[in-house]
């Protein structure tokens, strides 16, 4: 449900949903916010992710992240991955942190 929340504030901010060329899975889509011609920015769900690296980029993505953004200038990407974690209980990084600190 936050994923959708999500997709709805890109969308009022000037992203634009498209499907990926050649499939019609229900996660086969993005959303893309162009700034200029060669800098835009891509926003990818975890199955759109698979499917449009497979597309545009002809490379198979082992991880399923949960969500992407990716960004291009020009012939540079730069790959920014989100992973979302609901917790009710202390965070497991926290306890590393603090025995390791014990530890030494």
């Amino acid at each position: 449900m936050s994923e959708l929340k999500n997709e709805s504030r890109l969308i009022s901010n000037g992203f634009i949903r498209k499907n990926i060329p050649g499939k019609s899975g229900k996660y086969d889509y993005y959303l893309e916010k162009i700034e200029t011609p060669i800098k835009n920015v891509v926003y990818l769900t975890q199955g759109g992710l698979k499917s449009y690296f497979a597309h545009f980029f002809k490379k198979e993505m082992i991880r399923s992240p949960d969500e992407a953004y990716l960004f291009r200038d020009g012939d540079s990407y730069i790959l920014k991955v989100l992973e979302k974690k609901n917790q009710n209980v202390e965070p497991l990084l926290y306890f590393k942190i603090s025995q390791e600190n014990i530890h030494r």
